[in-house]
């Protein structure tokens, strides 16, 4: 197994307590703490040549056939030691999991990938259902929320003042776990900023040491121009925010490798609201969200920071993190991340959803504001559109096609979507 994703997500924490728990003896290697462990596969991919290796400069570990797992750490510093994964596989007596950040950015490095012989896994950040959980709530709240939506049941007044809060919470701290204990554990904002800037400047340190040839000051213009972008009223990713006179050609290095990080998580626009929508995708159009808000909170000044958190109107950013929050919440779902603007058109949707009845239009709205363009679409008769789906500071509800739903649905939609008796109460479906 690969377990991917950014730093601080809790990718260690979670592999070292499931393998004490399941197995007799643990190997676990960390090649940023072992650089001595570097030098394991000069011999070779194979268990035996990797085992001997690994005792040699490490005697204590125990490799008990059927009874032990191989923990790889930080792989970043030894990419090619996925390599071994397929020899691993093929001799079946030892469990291998590997792990790191910035993973994706050396696939380059790996002389074979091993298809076939892997499972690969992206290791996120904390979801508003799990920060419910942290926070004390039943596991069963999940359900009951889903079951509201489906059977189009209103909160009370009480209720859904309560839910929205605690998404509020969600949103302003991230999901970062030391940052969400924190503010658990102390009721208060100032750790978790204080986190999500130590985040940040983390990754502006990885970008130094892990930019593989790429121009490090332009990789970091290109991170740095990201939250400014969400601070526009067209989100749409240009080279020119990154700076003056930027050309595409000298940037798509240094956005594909934060792709490729895991910290830019891209909305893609399609060109047509037509089915299959990845033949209509244009890749080279995008909005950059980040991966989880925290990321996006930690570069705002402090006493802006305060000013969202205590609720005051704070214009196009108040929508942006919104924004932000549901691309987060759908790709930690494993929703796909599309958007849509007409051409030639201020018309333009948040986000396309695919669902057995046909396209579904996600707007999300931090005010009471009307979702003009999704209605415009709807009002069309485009066959392919099955309905819309207003996310905002409302109650449930319906009217003809159009949905709506409080915010903090935003991580349940790609279920919701899917849900054959809410595909025949909206869209008709039968």
């Amino acid at each position: 197994m690969v377990v991917a994703g950014p730093r601080q997500v809790g990718k260690t924490e979670t592999i070292l307590r499931f393998g004490l728990s399941s197995y007799e003896s643990v190997v676990d290697l960390d090649f940023v703490r072992d650089k001595d462990m570097l030098g394991i596969l000069e011999r070779g991919y194979s268990p035996a040549e990797v085992i001997k290796a690994i005792s040699l400069r490490e005697p204590r570990y125990r490799f008990i056939p059927g009874k032990t797992l191989i923990f790889f750490d930080e792989c970043q510093e030894l990419p090619d030691v996925a390599t071994s994964l397929k020899y691993f596989a093929r001799d079946g007596r030892f469990d291998l999991i590997l792990s790191g950040s910035l993973l994706g950015v050396f696939e380059g490095q790996i002389r074979s990938h091993a298809a076939g012989y892997k499972e690969e896994v992206d290791a996120t950040s904390m979801d508003f259902w799990e920060f419910l959980l942290a926070s004390g709530y039943p596991h069963d709240l999940r359900e009951r929320l889903i079951r509201q939506a489906i059977e189009l049941e209103p909160f009370a007044p009480g209720e859904l003042e309560r839910l929205f809060a605690l998404w509020d919470e969600h949103v302003l701290v991230g999901g970062m776990p030391l940052a969400v204990s924190s503010f658990i554990r102390e009721g208060t904002y100032g750790t978790p900023f204080r986190l999500q800037r130590a985040y940040v400047r983390s990754f502006e340190e990885d970008i130094g040491k892990y930019s593989q040839g790429l121009d490090k000051v332009r990789l970091l213009s290109a991170f740095r121009s990201l939250a400014p972008t969400l601070g526009k009223e067209n989100k749409r990713f240009r080279y020119a925010n990154i700076a003056r006179g930027a050309r595409k050609r000298d940037y798509l290095g240094a956005i594909d490798w934060l792709e490729k990080s895991g910290i830019l998580a891209p909305a893609i626009f399609a060109n047509a609201l037509k089915e299959p929508v990845p033949a209509y995708l244009d890749p080279s159009i995008f909005k950059p969200y980040f991966f989880d808000t925290g990321f996006l909170m930690a570069q705002l000044d402090e006493g802006s920071f305060l000013s969202l958190t205590q609720g005051k109107d704070f214009g196009i950013w108040k929508g942006a993190l919104l924004e932000n929050a549901v691309a987060s919440a759908l790709r930690k779902e494993g929703a796909p991340l599309w958007t849509y603007r007409k051409k030639d058109s201020t018309m333009d949707v948040d986000f396309l959803l695919p669902s057995r009845a046909g396209i579904v239009l996600v707007e999300a709205k931090a005010g009471d504001g009307r979702a003009k363009s999704m209605a415009a679409i709807l009002g069309e008769g485009n066959p392919e559109t099955a309905f819309g789906t207003k996310l905002g500071r409302k109650n449930i509800g319906r009217a003809g096609k159009v949905l709506t739903l409080p915010s903090f649905y935003a991580p349940f939609l790609p279920a919701l979507v899917q849900d054959e008796r809410l595909l025949s109460q909206v869209s008709g479906i039968s």
